[in-house]
């Protein structure tokens, strides 16, 4: 365990996804919820269980790719609706304008279950009161 020697602290910079802020949290749910809209976008021929393999195997190709990879983590959106993309040629319907909905639609899924993990807005309070400024990465 860490311990403050009281030595004054000038910044503090903390990383956001899964220290702070649960980004695992409604992920299966999302993709679950996506791969329905996927399958009822392409009609009775893709079922939801084979849109979300699908999902995740697209998934997988997409952050395979170290310049993929390198890029998606700069421009989440577009990644997504890269993914998508990928889902719905794989599945027989190249549709760059459904991936772009559906990419959205996903989006705002993740954005709506974001939470913070018990106990981080009290951590960062604590952190506050030590630290004169506070950054997060």
């Amino acid at each position: 365990m860490l311990h403050w020697d009281g030595t004054p602290i000038e910044a503090l910079l903390l990383d956001l996804d899964d220290t702070i802020l649960d980004n695992a949290a409604g992920l299966d749910t999302a993709w679950r919820t996506v791969a329905g809209a996927v399958a009822a976008e392409l009609g009775g021929g893709v079922s939801t269980e084979v849109a979300l393999e699908q999902l995740r195997a697209s998934s997988d190709w997409f952050w395979a790719d170290d310049e993929r990879h390198r890029w998606g983590r700069l421009d989440m959106p577009a990644s997504r609706r890269a993914v998508l993309e990928h889902v719905l040629a794989s599945l027989g319907h190249p549709s760059p304008a459904i991936a772009s909905e559906l990419a959205s639609f996903y989006s705002r899924l993740r954005d709506a279950a974001l939470a913070p993990f018990p106990g981080a807005l009290e951590a960062l309070g604590r952190l506050r009161a030590k630290a004169p400024a506070l950054g997060l990465v």
